[in-house]
């Protein structure tokens, strides 16, 4: 078993699958949801609502997955404001997830035997975040809606990590 997750400090998506099963296959994905902190905290309370809530998560499922896959921030993110050289570089936003990922990382290590962190370019490319949320949605036949974007993206991690385990399966299995 498995969890793949999109971090954010106000908003944390969690999927967990069998990773027994192909990428395809809705049975592989076994449960979803998201990690709420308190809008108007500060960071050190959302840091340890986050850290306590997804504790409670995995004692009370009573898992300890084999591997947790993270997606971790990119070089950087933009803001939706256009300064005058383009977009500017939301350095708040970076340090927010990468604390966030911090602290996942760190609250769920004792809970697994592997952590594996990847980027949104390296699992889904350029694809936005209405298409993510609309292939989720017709794979699994789950009806998501937009503001769920966290949980979309936590569900098209995991079943990009499973479809590329089963590749790599294939190939060590051909040479």
């Amino acid at each position: 078993m498995i969890y793949s997750i999109d971090p954010g400090i106000n908003s944390t998506g969690i999927a967990k699958w069998d990773e027994t099963r192909k990428a395809q296959d809705p049975a592989a994905l076994q449960w979803y949801g998201v990690v709420k902190t308190k809008k108007t905290a500060d960071l050190g309370s959302k840091v340890m609502q986050l850290h306590d809530k997804l504790e409670v998560l995995i004692i009370k499922i009573h898992d300890r997955p084999s591997r947790i896959i993270i997606e971790r921030p990119d070089t950087f993110t933009y803001k939706k404001r256009v300064s005058r050289s383009g977009k500017a570089i939301n350095y708040e936003a970076i340090n927010r997830n990468n604390i966030a990922v911090g602290v996942i990382a760190g609250t769920l290590r004792p809970f697994t035997e592997e952590i594996l962190f990847y980027t949104a370019p390296e699992w889904k490319g350029k694809q936005n975040k209405q298409l993510t949320l609309a292939i989720v949605n017709e794979a699994y036949g789950i009806k998501l809606t937009p503001a769920q974007h966290d949980i979309a993206d936590a569900i098209g991690l995991g079943k990009w990590w499973l479809w590329q385990a089963a590749m790599e399966a294939n190939i060590k299995k051909w040479k």
